[in-house]
């Protein structure tokens, strides 16, 4: 399962969790685009990609949703 975390304001989603050993990796990572990243905490790097847009989908309306494809 992919992690979320949190730099700021922003948001990112680890795609890769590696030990610090494969930093030049991490370096390749970023040159992808921009919204690759990567960092670096207690020995880990984290592969990450920038989460522009979320919003809450709350349970009701996933439900509703569901409901109104199969009436179609």
């Amino acid at each position: 399962m992919n992690n979320i975390i949190r730099v700021g304001e922003e948001l990112f989603l680890v795609k890769y969790n590696l030990r610090d050993e494969y930093g030049d990796l991490a370096l390749e990572w970023n040159k992808i685009g921009p919204e690759r990243r990567s960092f670096k905490k207690d020995g880990r790097l984290y592969l990450c990609e920038v989460i522009e847009e979320a919003t809450i989908i709350e349970d009701e309306e996933v439900i509703e949703e569901n409901v109104d494809n199969t009436l179609e």
